[in-house]
């Protein structure tokens, strides 16, 4: 468990209850992130709704284009600008804010995710996934391809911690 401060430089151990807190939040706050983001970025003008599209297509290639290298600081870094990018197109500005309390223990998890080469392509499937959901508009699938996104992610952060 993490408590207490650490000196300056010192990284804390990783420890699966505290990741498994972290995908908790996660579970609840990205679904919503998604649910609220198809609606409102259906309700936009075609031309800043196409924008958006445009922007977020460039976080997805921005992303295969590190798997492609197998660049997992810059997958990570893409995957986080990802996940940005749906808490900001929520409309919420309290989603970004309070993920961003979390963002260096995130890094950590991400790279855990991304690490093994199995889970790399899957990973910004589902992104994809998630993304054609929210710029078309649905809701209800944008949510729940999220959850299922997150839950995968915290079942890949969590596990190898759990054996030790």
């Amino acid at each position: 468990m993490l408590t207490g401060t650490l000196p300056p430089n010192v990284v804390a151990p990783l420890s699966s209850e505290f990741f498994a807190w972290l995908y908790e939040l996660r579970e609840s706050l990205d679904p919503m992130a998604a649910r609220l983001a198809a609606p409102r970025l259906a309700a936009l003008p075609p031309e800043a709704h196409e924008a958006q599209a445009v922007r977020a297509r460039a976080l997805l290639e921005q992303g295969r284009a590190a798997l492609a290298r197998a660049d997992i600081g810059a997958l990570t870094e893409a995957d986080m600008a990802f996940h940005m990018w749906l808490y900001e197109a929520a409309g919420n500005p309290l989603l970004a804010e309070t993920l961003r309390l979390y963002w260096n223990h995130l890094r950590r998890a991400m790279i855990a995710v991304l690490e093994p080469v199995a889970t790399r392509e899957r990973t910004w499937d589902e992104h994809e996934s998630i993304l054609e959901a929210v710029l078309g508009g649905d809701a209800r699938r944008a949510e729940r391809l999220s959850l299922h996104h997150i839950r995968e992610a915290a079942r890949r952060v969590t596990a190898p911690l759990e054996k030790g």
